[in-house]
């Protein structure tokens, strides 16, 4: 006796005019049955495709691909047009090219997907215009019907091409795009991506897939998406959003409500009048300053020298040059030079404790902490004595006015020029006066 499933002869499996239940669960085993639905009407053999030589019942005649007994196809439950008798489709399709599953979270596993039952119906579309099938690429050998004949990516069917839906352009036939992009709302499907007012209705070029910008407007901008005449008339947001050799006329500025401003790409940084047009020359790629003003300044101004460099502070300025403003809460820039202190005397950088790599003249070689120049440390200016060099005392403390810092709180008279003998920065009251008393003054006694 030939053996069988678990070693059991295989006539014992199989008799003629009965099948095993549940053959398919091996191991688990069934038992044979001469009868394929229990008195309540419950299909007892699972499957009528292998019922061996027996048959569904009158009440429900039909076998259905997936193994159920039905009144009718039109009875035949599903999950994808392929479990349908032929010439009928699913009004569930799990695996469908429209890239929506009929798999939903389960209630009883949410982090679990359920398939959705459908059942098979031979026609794709209702009386009502209603698609039930939701997938015209597996209709199972239907079709569209005449009116709705074109059957658009995303699997429903269309008048027209131009009357399928999308939500970018990805859901377009070949030649369209979509009227919106990744945007969240649905479009219609075009192939007229400018209208006959010259409005682009399909609002990213770069994600169209057969189709072009017309001849008007041939250059597709990399950064809008927008249909332009040339890459000098793109918009962009700033340098690095136009193509090489182009930069833009904003850079990364906002408006109130935080968007970009929109700007124009160029190939001419510098237009015909002089202006510069697009604001930082750091950031442009392939492109120069031009001869007559060869120098990119820190800032991106370009300029006839570094010396013509515009800035705020000292970081705006190249090295060793200094700007003729420290950062001041005004509009008003400086400029850069070189020339920290002028031939008459005049210091034009405001801090030489932030000249950026300059330096003090020789007849003004002491920095003092004020920032002036001076020509010894008796000369350093002063609020009070932390302005002044340790070892010297200022003539004004922090009274508004200006002091000048001294090695001798006390002068030659015996009069204290130091008015507070608290903040002396390293000097003492002399011996003769050598008790600092609370009003700030040295005395004898207080």
């Amino acid at each position: 006796m030939e053996a069988g499933t678990l070693g059991l002869p295989s006539q014992l499996l199989l008799a003629h005019g009965a099948w095993l239940i549940n053959v398919f669960s091996l191991p688990c085993l069934g038992h044979c049955s001469s009868t394929t639905f229990f008195s309540n009407g419950t299909q007892e053999c699972a499957n009528c495709n292998y019922f061996n030589d027996l048959s569904c019942p009158a009440n429900k005649k039909v076998c259905c691909p997936n193994g159920l007994c039905a009144p009718t196809n039109a009875g035949c439950t599903c999950t994808t047009s392929g479990q349908c008798p032929s010439g009928y489709c699913c009004t569930e399709e799990s695996s469908g090219k429209t890239g929506e599953s009929s798999r939903r979270p389960s209630s009883e596993s949410p982090n679990e997907d359920r398939i959705l039952t459908g059942t098979c119906y031979n026609s794709p579309i209702l009386p009502n215009g209603t698609q039930i099938c939701p997938n015209c690429y597996n209709l199972n050998g239907l079709k569209c019907p005449a009116n709705r004949k074109s059957c658009c990516p995303n699997g429903l069917c269309a008048a027209n091409y131009a009357g399928c839906t999308c939500q970018g352009s990805y859901d377009c036939p070949e030649g369209y795009c979509c009227t919106e992009e990744s945007s969240g709302n649905t479009g219609k499907c075009t192939n007229a991506p400018i209208n006959s007012s010259g409005k682009q209705v399909c609002p990213d070029c770069n994600y169209w897939y057969t189709v072009s910008c017309p001849a008007s407007k041939a250059t597709c901008c990399a950064y809008s998406g927008q249909c332009a005449a040339s890459e000098a008339s793109c918009p962009c947001k700033a340098s690095d959003s136009c193509p090489p050799n182009y930069c833009c006329s904003r850079e990364y500025e906002y408006t109130s409500t935080g968007d970009f401003v929109q700007g124009k790409c160029t190939n001419a940084p510098i237009n015909s009048s002089g202006k510069q047009v697009c604001p930082n020359c750091n950031y442009w790629y392939g492109l120069s300053c031009p001869a007559s003003k060869g120098t990119c300044c820190p800032l991106g101004q370009c300029a006839a020298s570094e010396a013509s460099c515009p800035c705020r502070g000292p970081g705006d300025c190249p090295y060793s040059y200094c700007c003729t403003h420290e950062y001041e809460t005004t509009l008003q820039g400086g400029v850069c030079t070189d020339t920290p202190v002028l031939a008459n005397g005049t210091q034009v950088c405001p801090y030489c404790t932030d000249f950026n790599g300059a330096s003090c003249p020789a007849n003004k070689s002491v920095c003092c902490p004020y920032g002036e120049c001076a020509a010894d440390d008796l000369s350093c200016s002063c609020l009070g004595s932390g302005d002044c060099p340790r070892g010297f005392c200022c003539t004004e403390d922090y009274s508004g006015n200006t002091g000048k810092c001294m090695n001798k709180p006390i002068d030659s008279t015996g009069k204290q020029v130091c008015p507070n003998c608290y903040d002396f920065n390293g000097l003492s009251c002399p011996a003769n006066r050598r008790t600092c008393c609370n009003d700030g003054m040295c005395k004898a006694a207080c």
